[in-house]
């Protein structure tokens, strides 16, 4: 990655910091350096560096060399150090942070993200289970799955069982309106948790620097 003195200064390096990094190029006619040799400079020019400070700078934000060089080391990690040259490569790399997996193109991404997103629905739908109770001759009961809350014949049922998956407490419903509404109730929440969810996922895009060496991910949507 390159550096030059307007890069730092545009990059909000401080003042006394740019002072002294500009003479220094100044001093060794070098307009424009390598981010890794402009760090093994820095931190050859430790005691030089910190004694200029003892000498030249006031405020106490800027007056600790040691600080000159961690936000110097930062900026590799920036989007505005990597593309300031506008030489940098946009690559078709993908990571989806829910589980960082990495895809070659933002459709694959998205298609992973809609995975994810109808796996968790299913899941705690799968897990969302209403039994409709009969009462036998004898008093014993028989719990039976209902699939289709909608459509399959509950008139043999006396009461249901709801199971909330999220509290793990079962609910006792004998009317078949409250049974529906509680079941509709919770696959509300469910997608209300499925959207969180989705909302939460990103998907980031790489961008090198023109070396090659340094890299950061960029948020490519907001809301997938």
């Amino acid at each position: 990655m390159k550096v030059t003195v307007e890069m730092l200064q545009n990059l909000g390096v401080c003042g006394p910091a740019s002072t002294y990094v500009g003479q220094w190029f100044i001093d060794n006619n070098v307009q424009i350096i390598d981010y890794d040799l402009g760090m093994a400079h820095l931190k050859s020019l430790m005691s030089h560096g910190q004694a200029w400070i003892n000498q030249n700078v006031t405020e106490e934000e800027h007056a600790d060399y040691v600080n000159w060089i961690a936000w110097y080391e930062k900026l590799p990690t920036t989007l505005e150090a990597i593309t300031y040259f506008n030489d940098h490569v946009v690559e078709n790399t993908f990571s989806v942070t829910a589980d960082d997996t990495l895809h070659e193109s933002l459709t694959a991404a998205l298609s992973h993200v809609d995975r994810l997103v109808n796996e968790l629905r299913d899941d705690y739908i799968t897990k969302l289970v209403i039994n409709g109770v009969v009462i036998n001759n004898n008093g014993s009961e028989t719990w039976i799955k209902i699939n289709d809350v909608h459509n399959d014949d509950l008139s043999s049922f006396s009461y249901f069982i709801c199971h909330d998956i999220f509290t793990g407490i079962n609910h006792k419903i004998h009317e078949k309106e409250v049974m529906l509404s509680h079941y509709t109730s919770l696959l509300d929440y469910i997608e209300n948790m499925v959207a969180n969810f989705k909302n939460s996922v990103k998907i980031k895009q790489k961008y090198t620097d023109e070396s090659g060496k340094y890299s950061v991910w960029v948020t490519v949507n907001e809301n997938t």
